[in-house]
């Protein structure tokens, strides 16, 4: 599974942390994924924004973490 999607939609660039069961934690590598990720945002002329976003963690992960408390 990728660590950080990046897409395009017309004009607009979605970069989206995709690391739930770790609560989207940025590691060295999600962190070079991620300015990968820019540097493309940045030099494609076409995109004229673009949008992070982090998901929500799903509720059978939550139900996990809350248990071992």
């Amino acid at each position: 599974m990728a660590k950080v999607l990046h897409e395009k939609h017309d004009r607009i660039a979605c970069i989206t942390l995709n690391q739930p069961e770790v609560h989207n934690a940025i590691d060295d590598e999600t962190d070079q994924l991620l300015l990968k990720a820019w540097v493309e945002f940045r030099t494609d002329s076409d995109a004229c924004v673009a949008i992070l976003t982090v998901p929500t963690t799903p509720p059978s992960v939550q139900e996990q973490t809350s248990s071992r408390t």
